[in-house]
């Protein structure tokens, strides 16, 4: 998936269409932390059944309430979603194939 870009102010867009720069560079998305809250099933539910890298698989394991949840940068995010979404599409594709002709 595409990284995604912090948006600029109108200031900044301003500036740079006329010429100048920024005063300040953007600060970079991939840093900011980020609460991901998952119920305790929700999160069994992935470690069981996405094939998580280590690193990911760790961060959801650690004993986390739902009123806290993992911090994650949004590149992470990202990842998890990546391999959510493929093992969901890999289920779908199992459930299919069991289904009768």
């Amino acid at each position: 998936m595409a990284k995604k870009e912090k948006p600029s102010t109108r200031d900044e867009q301003d500036r740079v269409e006329s010429g100048g720069s920024t005063s300040h560079p953007t600060p970079s998305l991939t840093k900011e932390l980020l609460e991901l809250k998952l119920s305790e099933g929700q999160r069994r539910t992935i470690l069981k059944y996405a094939e998580l890298p280590a690193h990911l698989s760790k961060r959801l394991a650690e004993n986390h309430t739902e009123a806290i949840g993992t911090q994650f940068t949004l590149d992470e995010l990202d990842e998890l979603l990546d391999y959510v979404g493929c093992s969901v599409n890999r289920a779908k594709g199992e459930r299919k194939a069991e289904r009768p002709a």
